[in-house]
């Protein structure tokens, strides 16, 4: 099991990270309008000089619900966030972790048939062993591994259950570290969609 951090407009220092037992971070693809959340090339580097490793999440903003879109938002959200994560050093074979960041409660069958859809749609573009999704445990049970072959689990909306079937887990939220404010990862299977290799 290795520990890592999300975070979004923070900056944590990528030194101390590696100081503090942290094995990889958890960064945002996505054009959010509002600046500064995105990983950037130089980001990416700093963060691999000092060995952590990368994990993509697409989130165009807060509490994303673009996977209730279906289809054809999958297909063109997939074809961004590639374009924009490649731009930030990705390899062309990296997963994407694409988000549904929201309560699943009162989600209908037809919702969920819209987030299939929309993983189908990413998967189109990226191929099927790299998609991902984040979400709570019911959106991991009923998308991983197929069409989301990686799974992101939040603690939230999850009811105190974690799924065998997420890769990672985000444990832990709003955390002090290293000059920034981040929440807590940790990995469940050696392999959970990183790069470099």
């Amino acid at each position: 099991m290795a520990e890592g951090v999300d975070y979004s407009f923070a900056r944590p220092d990528p030194t101390c990270l590696a100081a503090a037992g942290k094995r990889f971070t958890m960064r945002y693809v996505g054009h959010d309008l509002r600046g500064g959340k995105d990983i950037t090339k130089a980001e990416a580097d700093a963060l691999i000089a000092v060995g952590l490793k990368i994990v993509t999440i697409h989130q165009p903003g807060p509490a994303s619900r673009r996977l209730l879109g279906g289809y054809d938002w999958g297909y063109a959200d997939a074809r961004d966030a590639h374009g924009q994560a490649i731009g930030a050093g990705m390899p062309e074979w990296g997963p994407i972790m694409f988000s549904l960041d929201t309560d699943p409660t009162g989600l209908t069958t037809k919702d969920w048939e819209n987030v299939k859809a929309y993983l189908i749609g990413a998967g189109t573009v990226l191929g099927n062993t790299r998609v991902g999704l984040y979400g709570g445990f019911e959106a991991v049970e009923r998308m991983c591994p197929v069409p989301a072959w990686w799974g992101f689990q939040t603690s939230a909306w999850s009811a105190g259950r974690w799924s065998p079937l997420a890769q990672i887990q985000q444990y832990r939220f709003n955390v002090g570290l290293c000059g920034g404010t981040v929440d807590l990862d940790r990995s469940t299977d050696p392999n959970y969609g990183y790069w470099p290799r």
